[in-house]
């Protein structure tokens, strides 16, 4: 029984979080010549000062970086890290492995490191019982439409029942029949990091190295893993090329109030 009752509380009481930060970001292009996505600016601020900001606010006091591309320029936020010396030839799967041992010690956060959100989400999300949580949002389609001249081709799918995820990451040909969309935003407590080692213990090397996030969700889901799906509603964007970061500066720059839909 003290093992169990530590359990629930290591899982209700998660005061930590896991940016993943490792990658360059190619899309943005030359953008990233000289510093890493995460220190992109994004209304006047990196994207990384956004999500430190949000984590702490929603409850976060416990913070961790997997670097990789240029890590010497996070260096002076002072943050405990871990090295992805290998960020250019795999994929964030692999950026999770490296911290292994942050996610086997207690309940945590990951986050990709180019999406800015509310700290209201943060604090929803770390509420989840769930050993393995994921965050979507219900109304991407107002994101998604403002992006892309043709969402369907950049929307995935995603499918929850009774707060437990039915499908994700598949293409789609109706954006009617997508529920949400994944936003980055993940609960893992220790328990879940071991489903997720014993999924990945069954895959090759090299399958493992290109492996993204949803699909490895997408894999946990048809191995029967319980994936809970917590809904947010807005109140965060993501930044994949130089286009995103146009869109929310001119947002910006015509609504003042905007940028506050992420704190």
């Amino acid at each position: 029984m003290p093992g169990c009752l530590s359990s629930v509380i290591s899982t209700m009481n998660c005061d930590r979080a896991l940016i993943l930060a490792a990658g360059r970001g190619s899309r943005v292009g030359r953008l990233t010549g000289n510093r890493p996505k995460c220190l992109l600016p994004l209304a006047t601020r990196p994207m990384l000062d956004w999500q430190l900001t949000a984590l702490r606010e929603g409850g976060i006091s416990q913070i961790c970086l997997v670097t990789g591309y240029l890590a010497n320029l996070l260096i002076p936020y002072r943050l405990q890290s871990f090295h992805n010396s290998e960020w250019a030839t795999s994929n964030v799967v692999s950026s999770l492995l490296v911290a292994s041992r942050w996610l086997e010690e207690a309940a945590s956060l990951v986050a990709y490191s180019d999406i800015v959100y509310h700290p209201d989400w943060v604090s929803l999300l770390r509420g989840s019982p769930a050993d393995i949580a994921v965050a979507y949002d219900t109304r991407w389609r107002e994101l998604w439409e403002a992006r892309f001249e043709h969402p369907e081709v950049d929307a995935e799918s995603f499918r929850e029942s009774d707060g437990l995820i039915q499908e994700i990451g598949q293409k789609v040909r109706s954006l009617d029949l997508v529920q949400g969309q994944y936003v980055g935003l993940i609960k893992i407590t220790p328990s879940g990091w071991q489903q997720i080692l014993s999924c990945l213990s069954g895959m090759a090397e090299q399958e493992v190295r290109r492996l993204d996030i949803t699909a490895l969700l997408a894999r946990l889901i048809a191995a029967g893993v319980s994936v809970a799906a917590v809904a947010i509603a807005g109140r965060w964007c993501e930044v994949d090329t130089v286009e995103d970061l146009l869109l929310y500066e001119n947002r910006v720059q015509s609504s003042r109030g905007w940028s506050h839909d992420w704190r």
